[in-house]
């Protein structure tokens, strides 16, 4: 019972919806949770979230300053980066207290039960994702629930017919990539709970759950699920040759379920195996470096402002409102840089950097978390190639999670070594004592 009401919180705080154009469920369950997390559990801080809290802080100033020099000198602004760092900061300190309640009931073993839990969280989205393509009505439901006007608008295409669902969120490729997140993770969660049968054999069972909602939602998480699965491997299982044996074993069980998938799902509509030969399709023709209509499109994306200034600071346009100019680009990278400059872009990806370096520490002594959240944030920095990112709702809500997890850890691994450094001078003290006392005997 415990674990199903954690998953249900964290179902909200991953991929929680718009409650009106103001605000989503993200932001007020982080609010809730740490309430509840300094009045309950008497929660803390340590060194690594304050660090982070000086950058967010000084962003979130930063891309106010922007902001208002726009409206000094334009008459208009957009406040949407400064909006981005405030919610990601709130997002930050509600996975701090998620982080420490899982510790509180857990204790040593909370970093496993979080990522089940957050694996088991996207399996249920890859589910909705599945019934929404199947039944038209629900899918209409869903999209009025979660004020995804923007998908209900589209009276033709794909999304209509139902091959092309978001779920309970606002975005497509971004979604792919945020259900691509449980495949990554999968690995790891069969090694951290290799002695629990029932564990395995749902990450197993599910994962082609996990495998049909990238086709659904987009081919971006595919391409980089592709490319960063040798990492997966090479990071969380370098030198257990029988592991990594049965990983390439679970990996060629998931292309045969990726061949079938048509056969699996021919009760769906035929455009549906038509967009699955498609995407497959451009998937095959990315791995073998083969001219791509897309890829030329992305790569005419790319371009820095004209004025200098703007490079460097930014102008605060976010290049989609209505009240400043179009930018005509999808490219996170060149989006947060006519947004707030270069500096604000290195500011941004500070928590990502920091929570990667800290990340690869934790992998001394918990392989499987470190590697982990490694990977899911270089996913995110690739990701940024295409269209913005570096802090998004729902893929700065796992990476928070699991980031949290490793700044405890360090935290606690920390402690530890100041604890033992002040015990070696006191035994030194009294075997000195025993030894005069000897001598003088």
């Amino acid at each position: 019972m415990r674990s199903i009401i954690l998953t249900a919180f964290l179902f909200i705080f991953i991929l929680g919806w718009k409650t009106n154009e103001f605000t989503d469920w993200i932001i007020i369950s982080s609010i809730l949770v740490t309430g509840f997390a300094f009045t309950i559990s008497g929660m803390h801080f340590n060194r690594y979230h304050m660090v982070i809290f000086v950058v967010f802080f000084i962003l979130i100033f930063y891309s106010l300053v922007i902001a208002e020099g726009s409206l000094l000198i334009n008459y208009a602004a957009d406040f949407q980066p400064l909006l981005r760092a405030v919610r990601a900061l709130i997002n930050f300190i509600g996975a701090i207290s998620i982080v420490y309640i899982y510790y509180t009931i857990y204790g040593n073993n909370f970093s496993k039960h979080l990522m089940l839990h957050i694996y088991a969280v996207l399996v249920i989205h890859a589910v909705i994702l599945l019934v929404m393509s199947v039944d038209a009505s629900i899918r209409s439901q869903v999209y009025s629930i979660t004020w995804n006007f923007a998908v209900t608008a589209y009276d033709t295409g794909p999304r209509n017919w139902g091959v092309r669902v978001s779920g309970v969120t606002v975005g497509l490729a971004s979604t792919s990539l945020v259900q691509c997140f449980g495949l990554l993770i999968a690995p790891a969660l069969l090694a951290m709970w290799r002695d629990k049968i029932s564990v395995t054999l749902a990450v197993v069972i599910s994962s082609p759950l996990l495998v049909n909602s990238l086709f659904l939602t987009g081919r971006s998480g595919m391409l980089i699920g592709i490319v960063l699965a040798p990492w997966v491997i090479y990071l969380n299982f370098l030198g257990d040759r029988q592991r990594v044996l049965q990983m390439f074993r679970l990996g060629f069980g998931l292309l045969i379920v990726f061949t079938l998938m048509p056969t699996f799902f021919n009760f769906l509509s035929p455009q549906y195996r038509a967009l699955y030969f498609q995407r497959a399709g451009i998937v095959l023709d990315v791995l073998q470096f083969e001219e791509v209509q897309d890829i030329e499109i992305l790569q005419s994306m790319y371009f820095l402002p004209d004025n200098f200034v703007v490079t460097i600071f930014g102008s605060s346009n976010l290049g989609r409102s209505d009240a400043l100019a179009y930018i005509p680009s999808d490219i996170g990278y060149v989006l947060i840089i006519h947004a707030i400059g270069v500096i604000g872009l290195l500011m941004t990806l500070f928590p990502l950097l920091f929570g990667i370096s800290s990340a690869w520490k934790v992998r001394n002594f918990d392989v499987y978390l470190g590697s982990s959240t490694v990977i899911l944030v270089v996913a995110s920095l690739i990701f940024n190639g295409k269209e913005i990112a570096l802090l998004t709702r729902h893929q700065w809500s796992i990476q928070a999670l699991l980031i949290c997890a490793c700044f405890l850890l360090l935290a606690q691994r920390e402690n530890q070594e100041q604890s033992d450094r002040k015990k070696i001078p006191h035994s030194l003290s009294v075997r000195t004592a025993q030894r005069q006392d000897v001598l003088q005997s």
